[in-house]
């Protein structure tokens, strides 16, 4: 593994971080993870999805870290049309939260169990089993759902693992703190 000056540097704040007694979560490496997350919610909202606002919100106070402009601007719109009344409910502001044709038990049946999935996934697959249907067909059965979903959510997860990590190593970043 390539050594990284800056996820060094990253890994050392975290450790002063923790050593000073701070929760782990609100630290420089989880910050700088966080920043990377409420970018990509940054696209879902520019992408249309208003429920990116909140979800980006979440982040931030998860990890005491303060908003970015845009999603203070975003946020402030549109719970100003409730208390102003000119919007009835924030489902008429954020929008549904559960979209158009999902269903409550899917979605959280992917939330309890997709990463499950992923993880178990390479572990066999790094204990020599290959990447192919028959690792589905099983790892789908140990979860209960279906082969084609464990591979949709093992792709998923993967792209989603492989966008991060680009985001952790890129040249051109900084970190919560350090703007």
């Amino acid at each position: 593994m390539e050594h990284d000056p800056e996820m060094a540097g990253l890994l050392a704040a975290q450790r002063q971080w923790e050593l000073g007694g701070n929760p782990s979560w609100s630290g420089p490496l989880y910050q700088f993870h966080a920043a990377a997350r409420v970018e990509a919610e940054r696209g879902a909202f520019e992408a249309g999805d208003n429920i990116a606002i909140l979800a980006a919100l979440r982040i931030c106070c998860a990890h005491e870290m303060p908003a970015p402009e845009w999603l203070s601007l975003a946020f402030i719109t549109r719970y100003d049309k409730l208390l102003t009344r000119r919007e009835k409910s924030l489902d008429d502001v954020f929008g549904p939260v559960i979209g158009k044709g999902k269903q409550l038990h899917s979605l959280r049946m992917r939330r309890e169990k997709a990463l499950a999935v992923y993880l178990e996934i390479r572990r066999r697959s790094e204990d020599g089993d290959p990447i192919g249907e028959a690792l589905f067909a099983a790892v789908g059965e140990k979860f209960a759902v279906s082969a084609s979903v464990a591979e949709r959510w093992y792709y998923e997860a993967k792209n989603e693992h492989a966008k991060l990590a680009t985001a952790l190593s890129s040249e051109n970043h900084e970190t919560p703190g350090n703007t």
